[in-house]
């Protein structure tokens, strides 16, 4: 571990429902009363982050470092923002309380959401001697109300193929409010790091996932390798997902290859995603 994570204020929320209690809970900072069914999370006093350890990777310790020295600026104009780590303390996971807009104010939302990440970039672990910068490709604006979410999924560049990848399982979302100032933030992008080489080509890769898939791989329909970064215990690695349906309607998973060495990263199942 990295960091010091902060007491869960939700019980490890992910994703879709980390954001929504973000957003719940930006109403009751705001003095709003949620509407009937809605939820507001249990609030607790900001959690301090402290100095990554020696003993974690230096690419971490600058990681985290650059995440402090965000949050510091946010905090500069939010005094009563808390913050929610990820499980390995390095970044943050959810911010919340925030009170923050772009000098000139664009002229839309997304432009808004866009203006706060580049701001804000050592949220991502970005900084001096840190990890890439990711881009952002639009997922939604979704409306609530008086308040916005804007997710977006998460780019990074990888040199060697000259061409952005998008990060597995990686969502980042910002909350605004009904005058586009941000009230909170949400992202479960880890550390980006430089991946090892792709020593394994796609039709290799489609293979490998037809035998993960044990006794059923020998009829299963496997679709094309799609290379993409995934992130595993604090590593970035270079990877392909490779959609199968061993049975329809019952059995679709997307296999997830390492593209170094061929291992077999995930299996996701996507009937019940």
């Amino acid at each position: 571990m990295v960091g010091r994570p902060s007491p869960l204020r939700w019980p490890r929320l992910r994703g879709p429902a980390l954001l929504a209690a973000v957003l719940a809970s930006a109403v009751g900072a705001a003095g709003i009363q949620p509407q009937r069914g809605e939820a507001t999370p249990a609030r607790h006093s900001a959690a301090t982050p402290t100095r990554a350890p020696d003993a974690a990777p230096l690419s971490l310790q600058r990681a985290h470092v650059a995440a402090e020295s965000a949050l510091a600026s946010l905090r500069a104009r939010s005094p009563a923002l808390q913050v929610q780590w990820q499980r390995d303390g390095v970044l943050p996971e959810a911010v919340l309380s925030l009170r923050w807009r772009p000098t000139p104010q664009p002229m839309t939302t997304e432009a808004t959401a866009r203006a706060f990440l580049a701001a804000h970039a050592g949220l991502f672990g970005v900084g001096a001697g840190a990890g890439p910068t990711p881009r952002f490709e639009l997922l939604a604006v979704e409306r609530l109300r008086t308040r916005a979410a804007v997710r977006f999924r998460p780019l990074s560049g990888v040199a060697a193929l000259g061409q952005d990848l998008p990060v597995e399982g990686a969502v980042v979302s910002v909350a605004l409010d009904d005058a586009d100032t941000v009230i909170g933030f949400t992202s479960d992008l880890g550390a980006l790091s430089p991946p090892p080489p792709a020593r394994i080509g796609a039709g290799e890769a489609e293979r490998l996932a037809r035998t993960a898939l044990g006794p059923a791989g020998a009829a299963a329909q496997v679709g094309s390798a799609r290379l993409i970064l995934a992130q595993q215990f604090g590593a970035t690695r270079l990877a392909y997902a490779v959609p199968t349906v061993a049975r329809v309607g019952v059995q679709h998973e997307r296999v997830i290859i390492d593209a170094h060495d061929g291992s077999v990263m995930a299996r996701i199942d996507e009937v019940r995603r």
